[in-house]
């Protein structure tokens, strides 16, 4: 009997931990297709690394108090800002943040990690250096906009996606939600 209810506990923490992981294309898949940050424009990745631990503890990131995206396990997503401040918060039982200033045509890198908490895990964010971050990405998934999967325009070759604008907008709850019930 406490082998079956055992294994039974076993399967249900595993089964959180996989549907917790993020899916979609991977980072080489879609690296042809993110467009070039504007001149009077920062980018900001936001990333997290695969992982078990706290799978299914996926908070949400918020930019200068927008709502970004969500910090979930082997993922990875990215917005465009003007240069001046930033402030990226993560909140599980406690606020995480880091501040920073970005300036135009700057890429900067935010990783969040789990660690222990009190209650629950803390997921915490992190500037990264960028040659670092540049290397972190490629092995994960994006969760991003799909708008860098839209087709060119017609009559033009070649050309960045159509919605490239869009792509620089902050990723909305409703954005994840979506992409969750297409899988």
């Amino acid at each position: 009997m406490k082998k079956a209810v055992f294994f039974l506990s076993s399967a249900a923490v595993l089964m959180v931990a996989v549907a917790g992981c993020a899916t979609g294309p991977r980072f080489n898949e879609v690296q042809a297709t993110i467009p070039a940050v504007a001149a009077e424009q920062g980018r900001i990745f936001f990333y997290r690394a695969s992982g078990m631990a706290g799978a299914a503890i996926q908070p949400e990131i918020r930019l200068n108090g927008d709502v970004v995206g969500r910090s979930q396990p082997g993922s990875f997503f990215f917005v465009d800002r003007d240069p001046g401040s930033m402030r990226v918060s993560t909140e599980t039982e406690v606020e995480n943040a880091i501040e920073f200033v970005m300036g135009a045509g700057e890429t900067r890198y935010v990783e969040t990690s789990v660690s222990m908490g009190l209650l629950v895990g803390r997921v915490t964010p992190r500037l990264i250096d960028p040659a670092q971050g540049a290397l972190d990405v490629q092995s994960l998934v994006y969760v991003g906009s799909q708008t860098l999967f839209a087709a060119p325009a017609v009559g033009t070759p070649g050309t960045a996606p159509v919605a490239q604008k869009e792509a620089a907008t902050p990723v909305k709850l409703e954005d994840l939600q979506q992409l969750m019930q297409k899988k």
